[in-house]
């Protein structure tokens, strides 16, 4: 099917659906879709409308244990040119270690592959220690579960490299922050958000994060995605579904009547 050019990424769509401008997103050519990618806005809203109850559980066991500010990490897949094994190790080392000299810090967090987070030995150890002081929390069952489910529990989401997932959760109004540790400086976040949507070195990101903890108006600007959540989603009126099924619907009709 991809017959020239970067392979990454490619797959045969022939029709796909963004949720707003292109230009915050991934090269739609990178899909194979030159010529039918539709504009529909987020599809996934009622997602974080029923996971609510389920993230205002894992809230109660944060405070329970003392958690005054939490974050939620949402990683992407590693191992390819954009995001290294060891911009992962880094990442998460980081965090961890965050949470276990931060007394009354939370983590609660949504790996992509599970399996790639258990692969990283590097990291196993202070994963373990993390997790006893009961202030960490792995959702389970994650592979196939939205970020949503871990956005919703924090205060702050985390994307690793420039993430879809921490846009999700810029869209239905958390904060959330890109940690691009692959530096992809031509990415348009980078012109007007940086060290404040996106941060290319983890130590300054975690800076900032303390800075929000002790103060919340110290950083109203931090995760704060206000500049460009028209370009994110064009629309934001829970209508993304409905719209993908009429244009849907018009491709059966046209199939039905013998068209191409």
């Amino acid at each position: 099917i991809c017959t020239e050019g970067d392979t990454h990424g490619r797959r045969p769509q022939h029709v796909f659906f963004v949720w707003g401008d292109t230009r915050n997103a991934f090269d739609p050519r990178s899909y194979n879709c030159d010529k039918h990618v539709l504009v529909s806005g987020f599809a996934y809203n009622a997602a974080f409308s029923k996971h609510k109850s389920d993230a205002e559980e894992i809230k109660a066991r944060l405070r329970a244990r003392g958690v005054t500010f939490a974050v939620a990490l949402v990683d992407n897949s590693f191992g390819d040119f954009h995001i290294t094994r060891n911009m992962a190790v880094r990442f998460y080392r980081a965090f961890l270690e965050w949470l276990i000299e931060t007394e009354d810090a939370g983590l609660v967090i949504k790996p992509k592959k599970p399996r790639q987070l258990r692969g990283l030995s590097e990291i196993q150890e202070l994963l373990g220690q993390a997790k006893q002081t009961g202030r960490c929390i792995e959702l389970s069952h994650a592979l196939g579960r939205l970020p949503s489910d871990a956005s919703g529990c924090a205060d702050l989401s985390v994307g690793m490299f420039i993430s879809s997932a921490a846009i999700e959760a810029a869209i239905v109004g958390y904060r959330a922050v890109h940690c691009d540790l692959s530096r992809l400086y031509g990415h348009p976040f980078y012109r007007w958000g940086f060290q404040k949507v996106v941060f290319d070195e983890v130590d300054q990101l975690i800076d900032a994060i303390n800075r929000l903890k002790r103060d919340r108006a110290s950083e109203p600007d931090l995760g704060d995605h206000a500049l460009v959540l028209d370009q994110l989603d064009s629309f934001r009126n829970d209508r993304a579904g409905r719209r993908i099924g009429e244009y849907m619907g018009w491709l059966l009709e046209a199939f039905d009547a013998g068209k191409g």
